[in-house]
């Protein structure tokens, strides 16, 4: 499958100048940290001249911050594919763990999902994965899934900040990590009840992203 980072065939030869220069920067992230990464060393290993990095990008936040975006869309894309509230949350979480093993390093996925927040990285964007959850949640409201009292956007807000509280810096297996934002995703629901057989035996996807 094609990765998360790489433009399709047909797209612009500057798109695929960008996508070099991600994944480079993913590398360079993943081997020395944001705070270390250097601009140099990515643009080298791209093939390309440090003023190529400049023409994509201001800064290597503003790298982190579109590598960030792509992975959200990834997740967020599997939203609308649950039938009800319940397998709506539980597909969310999924993917965004999905998500945290293709970035495979823990800290830096932390780093990416606080991006908002961060005083250095923060960028105040809208969320592709927020927007997705805030119809779901709208939709469930209706048909008495959502929780009593809760508005919509406000719990949608509340939900993913807590997931992402949960893997901000977590250095726990991904068992470890589900288990927990399955308990915070049930506090959303009317009815949080435990997951069915049928629910924990459901085959996961195994996305490809490199």
């Amino acid at each position: 499958m094609q990765s998360a980072l790489r433009p399709a065939p047909r797209e612009r030869k500057g798109d695929r100048t960008r996508a070099r220069l991600l994944e480079a920067a993913l590398a360079e992230f993943r081997r020395v940290g944001f705070s270390r990464a250097s601009i140099t060393r990515i643009s080298e290993a791209a093939g390309l001249a440090r003023s190529a990095f400049y023409f994509h990008f201001p800064t290597k936040a503003d790298a982190l911050r579109e590598i960030r975006d792509l992975f959200e869309a990834s997740y967020a894309s599997r939203i609308g594919s649950g039938s009800d509230l319940a397998e709506t949350l539980e597909s969310l979480v999924d993917g965004i763990l999905e998500a945290r093993v293709a970035v495979a390093d823990p800290h830096l996925f932390g780093r990416m999902l606080a991006l908002e927040t961060d005083p250095e990285t923060g960028s105040g964007t809208s969320s592709s994965a927020l927007a997705a959850l805030e119809r779901q949640f709208t939709a469930a409201a209706r048909r008495g899934e959502l929780r009593a009292g809760l508005d919509p956007s406000q719990a949608a807000r509340l939900c993913l900040r807590s997931i992402f509280g949960c893997l901000v810096g977590a250095q726990r297996r991904e068992a470890e990590c589900r288990a927990d934002l399955e308990v915070v995703t049930s506090l959303f629901r009317a009815r949080p009840a435990a997951r069915t057989a049928q629910a924990r035996n459901r085959p996961r996807g195994g996305r490809r992203w490199f």
